[in-house]
């Protein structure tokens, strides 16, 4: 089994982000190594948004494969490493929850002097680009997401209704826009 974390830039669109989940399933589906992938788009570990998606790589049994999880995360990867915008993040889980180098560490970036957000945005990159640049760390990223734009929207429901617009209908359409919604239970 691999996980794969997928992040575009903030602002993306759900179907830029698609697009890039199709990609890795394409690419997965193609590696001799792969038995399946469930792809999801909009959802991942970090958070909820319309930029990011994750993924469960699903390998071939031992006797069908002759590559370790490691060597197949590397290639998926490096598949990825074309997409422009996108940060493509495929790890082997550990074998045990909490041991391996699949868990890591985590670092908080606090702002203790009160700089302010910005200051804290530069510092967070600041620390990401140096820390790219040491062979040590592999996979750092950020655990959270990008700042999005947040919108204000006001509905006037009496001018909606004397259209013949249901303000249910509008609070509807902006929930599966802006939030998604669920097409059909499972089954």
């Amino acid at each position: 089994m691999l996980n794969a974390l997928v992040k575009l830039p903030a602002g993306s669109t759900l179907e830029q982000t698609r697009a890039v989940m199709d990609r890795l399933s394409a690419a997965a589906v193609k590696d001799a190594s792969v038995l399946s992938i469930q792809a999801t788009a909009g959802f991942s570990v970090t958070g909820s948004g319309q930029n990011v998606g994750q993924a469960f790589i699903r390998l071939k049994d031992w006797d069908n494969r002759k590559d370790d999880a490691d060597t197949i995360a590397a290639r998926l990867t490096a598949a990825m490493a074309s997409v422009p915008d996108a940060q493509v993040f495929i790890t082997s889980p550990p074998a045990i929850l909490g041991l391996g180098d699949a868990g890591g560490f985590t670092l908080e970036l606090q702002d203790e002097g009160g700089a302010g957000h910005a200051a804290a945005v530069a510092a967070r990159n600041t620390l990401l680009k140096e820390a790219a640049r040491d062979p040590k760390l592999v996979n750092v990223r950020y655990a959270s997401l990008e700042d999005a734009p947040v919108y204000a929207v006001k509905v006037d429901d009496a001018k909606a209704q004397a259209m013949g617009v249901n303000p249910q209908d509008v609070n509807d359409t902006l929930n599966a826009a802006l939030g998604g919604a669920l097409a059909a239970p499972a089954p």
